[in-house]
């Protein structure tokens, strides 16, 4: 008898297990079912209204064991702050929203410790670090950094008219202060009025690799980007 009862409830939480998976996998048949499950959840996550931002990246990829769903979605008539959400039919879904409630305070340190007459910051994203958890307005920068390790994805533009040797120095500069300061970023660089990137450069401290802040590993990236940008032309 024991066993017939321990039999139907197998039975009952399987049948429970697999209708849920099913219909959860029938939400994610297409990129507009998902649009609106991902919605309803960052609403009640966040508690604000969202929309969803048209993006040629949007996926909706289908494996053997689930499906996964990507896309940019922001606030609500907020196009300033578009983030990354991640989903799928197995797991959790996972946004990177709170970087927006540290975003201006590391935008003004960047540009304290970047900007002079020479080179601006044009703009600053962090790279996707997507959280299940609510995270609300009152985490703090060091919070953020010590719990995501973001890394900076910075754009500057130098100063149109300075000679060569004037910009590699004035790249130099910049690469020593984002050194000391940061411990992964992502940075390139424009001349004004350019639309391709002068310089280049990537640093994650966990990868250990090179610090490409001397004169001849600066002027290397410069030859390669412009290589770069003249196959792209």
């Amino acid at each position: 008898m024991e066993k017939i009862k321990f039999s139907y409830i197998v039975v009952f939480i399987l049948l429970i297990i697999t209708t849920g998976c099913g219909q959860m996998t029938k939400v994610f048949d297409s990129k507009e079912d998902v649009r609106e499950l991902v919605i309803g959840n960052l609403e009640k996550k966040y508690e604000k209204s969202f929309e969803y931002v048209p993006d040629k990246k949007e996926k909706l990829e289908k494996y053997p064991t689930k499906k996964i769903y990507t896309g940019y979605f922001m606030p609500k008539n907020n196009p300033k702050e578009v983030f990354f959400v991640w989903i799928s039919t197995r797991d959790k879904m996972k946004d990177d929203y709170a970087q927006y409630y540290v975003k201006s305070e590391a935008e003004k340190n960047v540009r304290e410790w970047i900007d002079k007459p020479t080179i601006t910051l044009e703009s600053l994203t962090f790279a996707p670090k997507g959280t299940t958890e609510r995270i609300d307005s009152s985490i703090t920068l060091e919070e953020y950094i010590e719990k995501f390790n973001p890394t900076y994805e910075i754009d500057a533009v130098i100063k149109h008219g300075l000679t060569e040797d004037e910009m590699i120095s004035v790249i130099q500069s910049t690469m020593e202060v984002l050194y000391d300061k940061l411990n992964n970023f992502n940075i390139g660089i424009k001349i004004t009025g350019e639309k391709r990137y002068y310089y280049t450069a990537a640093f994650d401290s966990e990868m250990n690799n090179k610090k490409s802040n001397n004169l001849e590993m600066i002027k290397k990236a410069i030859k390669e980007q412009k290589e770069m940008n003249e196959l792209l032309n």
